[in-house]
């Protein structure tokens, strides 16, 4: 809905009940309401709030703070830090039509990276922009799924970092890898997380009357601590010559 101008305005009307105030100003206005809602949460629940400089690396951070209680489920931490995102351009004409389009150019603006513990997926990070079009990317690692699943235990298997070092059955192990494409399980734990995130700036029955949906396209990448690629063709050149 919030990635073409008609949905924008329809949306906007939804939440609102007419198109009156619509503007760039109440744009941002959403971004001010997902920030005090966020850290006010935070603090009422003790959960760690940390700002970062844009670009500054934050995974180390995250693995200071995994929960040690190997059972916790849920929010453990939230980071901010500003990244470019595309965002709604709004003006208003004497004659009261408004134009809605997007800007030419990106725009540095507050994200927010929900740090959740799932049962199923382990460590899962949802970066969600704190404006509209809440546009997200939901990080999660396959290999920590299948060490949570019932039977890894079976395999005698051996995890060193994100590396499978030792097994019995290599096998079984593929085929408890294959699980991840099938019953789309990566969309349901997208789903599961996604729009409570999302309630830091909707709540449900906005969310409701709203009928917003996100719907998802997937990306397999390699993470490297060692090598970092602007460009995703360097880092398969690079790949594909090891």
């Amino acid at each position: 809905m919030l990635l073409v101008p008609g949905g924008v305005r329809n949306w906007y009307r939804l939440m609102n009940g007419s198109d009156e105030g619509l503007s760039d100003a109440s744009m941002m206005r959403f971004a001010g309401r997902f920030s005090r809602r966020v850290r006010s949460f935070c603090k009422k629940k003790d959960i760690p709030f940390i700002r970062f400089q844009t670009g500054e690396r934050k995974h180390e951070e995250a693995e200071k703070l995994l929960p040690v209680n190997k059972n916790f489920v849920g929010l453990f931490a939230v980071f901010v830090s500003r990244a470019p995102s595309l965002l709604w351009e709004i003006k208003q004409f004497d004659n009261g039509s408004i134009d809605i389009r997007r800007k030419k150019r990106t725009s540095l603006v507050n994200h927010y990276y929900f740090h959740i513990m799932d049962k199923e997926w382990g460590h899962i990070t949802i970066r969600m922009c704190a404006r509209p079009p809440f546009s997200c990317n939901v990080i999660l690692n396959g290999h920590e799924r299948v060490e949570r699943h019932k039977g890894y235990r079976k395999l005698s298997a051996t995890k060193e970092g994100n590396c499978f070092t030792s097994y019995n059955n290599g096998e079984k192990l593929t085929q408890i890898a294959d699980t991840l494409k099938t019953n789309g399980q990566l969309e349901q734990v997208c789903q599961r997380w996604i729009y409570s995130c999302l309630w830091f700036v909707m709540d449900k029955k906005q969310q409701e009357s709203t009928e917003i949906k996100y719907k998802f396209s997937i990306y397999q990448i390699g993470y490297s601590r060692n090598l970092l690629f602007k460009r995703g063709r360097q880092m398969d050149d690079v790949h594909q010559k090891q």
